[in-house]
């Protein structure tokens, strides 16, 4: 019966979220954490994330993912957390790439394998989604061809910068 009326009340949280208000529904999510309910931590995940995504810090993702990580622990078979996780990983690999632009001649190895983890972490995350609901076909489908443009986009990077280095 908790969990029927858990659920009733997470779906006006949800709504909240639809509507765009998303400062109160970080707030209604906020005040549910002692519930220790996979929507609520979805829930307040996606939030924060649809509230900030074109502007958060690595640190800020990182929160995020947190978030989605808990609600995936309590309810590992909900398809729209994996799908918002690989979206949260998503756009760390775009902080990454970002980072690797600005300063790409320092650690190179490095920061394009962390770039490429993070981007197979993503995939794993959308892939997960559509095994769970097949309707999520042709979202992921977009966003795997992104992750792919990505992963060409860096080496390419990395490439034209070794070989600036060479001719150095």
């Amino acid at each position: 019966m908790l969990e029927k009326m858990v659920k009733i009340d997470d779906d006006n949280g949800i709504k909240l979220i639809e509507e765009g208000k998303y400062e109160e529904a970080q707030n209604f999510f906020k005040s549910r954490l002692h519930l220790n309910n996979h929507l609520v931590y979805y829930g307040l995940a996606t939030a924060i994330f649809k509230e900030n995504r074109s502007n958060m810090t690595k640190e800020e993702t990182n929160k995020v993912i947190k978030l989605y990580q808990e609600s995936i622990e309590l309810n590992p078979d909900f398809a729209d957390t994996h799908l918002m996780l690989g979206m949260a990983y998503e756009q760390i690999v775009s902080i990454l790439i970002n980072d690797y632009k600005k300063s790409p001649y320092s650690n190179s190895d490095q920061k394009v394998g962390e770039i490429k983890i993070i981007l197979d972490l993503a995939k794993k995350s959308i892939k997960r989604a559509v095994e769970l609901n097949p309707n999520f076909h042709d979202i992921s489908q977009s966003e795997l061809n992104s992750f792919e443009r990505k992963l060409i986009g860096i080496d390419n990077l990395k490439q034209n910068y070794n070989e600036r280095i060479r001719l150095n």
